[in-house]
C-alpha cells in the first residue's frame, strides 16, 4: 500500500458569510484540507502539522472515525490556531486569529516545519503535499534520497518577500505546482486564463491551475485539460467552499503520484472539491464507501468529458 504525506497547517475556523451568518468551531487550514483531499484516494497517509494541546477537542473525533494515524502530528503549540475567516461578495476573504496578533505570531515563529520534521515521515512514500517552502539544497536532498512525487501549492507571499524569480526556482524543484487564478495573474503579470496558460506551458512543469467555481485547468505534457466545477449533489446542497482548492490540490497529487493522465487528474480534484463542499470543513466520513462513491463519479465526469 502506498503511502502519502500531507504537511501544513490546522486552523480551526470561525466563518462570517457575506449573508452574515457564522458557523464556529469548524475543522480547518489547508493542511488539513489538503489532508482530506489526499484521503479521498489513499488509505495510507500521514499527516505532518505542528498543533496545540487542544488539538483532540477539535479534531480528535474526526482522526479517529477515520483511523488517522496522529504520528506526523508535533504537538508544540499551547493552542491550535483558531481564525476569524470574514467572506467578501467577490468570493475574496480575509482571516485573522481570535486569540489575538500576538498569539499568532508566536504560534508561527513556533510551528514553522522543518525537512527534519518531514524526513522520518518520507522513507517509502509516493507523494508529498505542502505549502510550506522548504530550504531548497536541504530538501532537494531529501527529495533525491527518498524518491517521492513533490506537489507545492503556491503562495503568495514568497513573490511579496523574495520577488518571481525565488518563486520560479522554488517551482524547479517540485513535479507538479498549483495555483489559483488571482495568484497566476499577479505572478506572471496577465489579466486572462489563456495568458497565464501560455506561462506555465512555457515553464514546462506540470500545473493544477484552479480557477474558482469555473473548475480547472490540469496543464502537462504539452497538454491542457479542463474540468468544470463537479456537483457530486444538486447545487442547491453544497453549502461551504472553503477548503475546496487545497482538498483539490492534494487529491491531484495523489492521482499524478498515481500515473493518472491529465484530464484525470483534473477530473479528481474537481471531485474531492465536489465533496468538500457538501459541509462545513472537510468531509467527516472518510471511509472505504466514501472512497468507492468518488472513484465512481470520477469515472463517470472523465467518460462524459471524454465523449464531448
Amino acid at each position: 500500500m502506498k503511502k502519502y504525506v500531507t504537511a501544513g497547517s490546522v486552523i480551526t475556523n470561525r466563518i462570517i458569510f457575506t449573508d452574515k451568518r457564522v458557523m464556529d468551531r469548524i475543522m480547518g487550514g489547508h493542511g488539513l484540507y489538503a489532508h482530506e483531499g489526499v484521503c479521498f484516494g489513499a488509505e495510507n497517509a500521514v499527516f505532518i502539522s505542528a498543533v496545540g494541546k487542544d488539538f483532540d477537542e477539535y479534531y480528535g473525533r474526526w482522526f479517529d472515525q477515520n483511523s488517522m494515524t496522529r504520528e506526523g502530528l508535533k504537538f508544540c503549540l499551547d493552542r491550535c490556531n483558531y481564525n476569524e475567516l470574514v467572506y467578501f461578495p467577490d468570493g475574496q476573504y480575509k482571516e485573522y486569529s481570535i486569540y489575538g496578533p500576538e498569539e499568532e505570531v508566536k504560534n508561527r515563529a513556533a510551528g514553522v516545519l522543518t525537512c527534519d520534521d518531514l524526513a522520518p515521515h518520507l522513507e517509502g512514500a509516493a507523494g508529498l503535499y505542502t505549502m510550506v517552502q522548504f530550504p531548497a539544497a536541504e530538501f532537494r536532498a531529501l527529495k533525491d534520497r527518498c524518491g517521492f512525487k513533490y506537489m507545492w501549492e503556491y503562495g503568495p507571499q514568497l513573490l511579496r518577500e523574495k520577488g518571481r524569480d525565488a518563486v520560479m526556482d522554488y517551482i524547479s524543484l517540485t513535479d507538479i505546482y498549483s495555483l489559483n487564478r488571482p495568484e497566476s495573474f499577479a505572478l506572471f503579470g496577465v489579466e486572462s486564463e489563456e495568458a497565464a496558460i501560455a506561462e506555465i506551458k512555457n515553464l514546462g512543469k506540470p500545473c493544477y491551475y484552479r480557477v474558482g467555481s469555473k473548475g480547472a485547468y490540469m496543464v502537462m505534457d504539452g497538454e491542457t485539460a479542463f474540468v468544470p466545477v463537479v456537483h457530486v449533489a444538486p447545487k442547491e446542497q453544497e453549502v461551504d467552499p472553503t477548503g475546496c482548492g487545497n482538498s483539490s490540490t492534494g487529491a491531484a497529487m495523489w492521482a499524478f503520484s498515481e500515473g493518472f493522465d491529465p484530464l484525470m487528474i483534473c477530473v479528481w480534484g474537481n471531485v474531492v472539491a465536489g465533496f468538500n463542499a457538501m459541509q462545513y470543513g472537510p468531509r467527516l466520513d472518510l471511509t472505504a464507501e466514501t472512497r468507492r462513491l468518488a472513484k465512481a463519479k470520477a469515472e463517470e465526469v472523465y467518460k462524459e468529458i471524454k465523449r464531448g
